[in-house]
């Protein structure tokens, strides 16, 4: 099965691409000629199995790893900027291990993002409570949370965000997904959104892509995805 042709809708507002990107560590490319174009206010899933390269195009997407071929483009321009440096030309990127400082206060997290605190937590306000408390001492949850609302707050153009539901409880893991939901429509941010639970993922994204072995093997608007729930399983196995 072979990756069909885009699905989204007619637009040339394209904030993150790769082009025949290939990246991976050492010199063993985990992801090969990846073709790929994020919008403006649209949410892209990425799924695939545990070694497919979903994590490994967010780091090469975000400038964490730097391509062995191809390129990324930020803005329509290509880039071989850092991750430091991509952030402040719009990308923001969320790890599954919670960018949050551990041995700081809420407050002082999002201080160091260069936010207003009050104004960030607007999406979270049970954080507000907790402005001065080490963040080591919050609720897996909290954190994310917390990490969620700082990254929004810089107001990037495109996030990528890396198994969000990795150790939450079903319910934090809905507001946060609504809070991205929120932010793709009210301030058109774009969103490639890394996930294993398949069907809560594709209930709240465009488009999904589906990796296999480094390779996109499958790209379709959600809606018809939902309806090959047994076509996407496949590429799993």
């Amino acid at each position: 099965m072979s990756a069909s042709a885009s699905v989204a809708p007619p637009s040339t507002d394209v904030v993150l691409a790769a082009r025949a990107l290939s990246v991976g560590h050492g010199n063993v490319p985990f992801v090969k000629d990846l073709d790929l174009e994020i919008r403006s206010g649209e949410i892209l899933a990425l799924l695939g199995s545990n070694g497919a390269g979903k994590t490994t195009t967010l780091m090469g997407l975000s400038g964490l790893l730097r391509p062995m071929s191809g390129h990324v483009e930020v803005g329509g321009l290509a880039s071989t900027a850092p991750l430091h440096r991509r952030s402040r030309e719009g990308v923001a990127y969320i790890t599954q291990e919670r960018c949050v400082f551990t041995g700081l206060s809420v407050r002082d997290n999002l201080r160091v993002g260069g936010v207003d605190p009050e104004e960030a937590l607007e999406p979270f306000p049970e954080l507000l409570s907790h402005m001065k408390r080490r963040v080591g001492l919050l609720s897996g949850g909290q954190q994310q949370m917390l990490a969620v609302a700082r990254a929004l707050a810089r107001r990037p153009a495109v996030m990528l965000a890396d198994e969000l539901s990795l150790g939450l409880a079903p319910m934090i893991v809905d507001r946060i997904l609504q809070t991205l939901v929120d932010a793709a429509r009210d301030r058109d941010l774009a969103v490639v959104l890394v996930e294993q639970q398949i069907t809560k993922a594709m209930a709240i994204s465009d488009r999904t892509g589906v990796l296999r072995r480094g390779r996109l093997e499958l790209m379709a608007s959600s809606d018809e995805l939902l309806g090959r729930l047994d076509d996407v399983r496949d590429l799993y196995l």
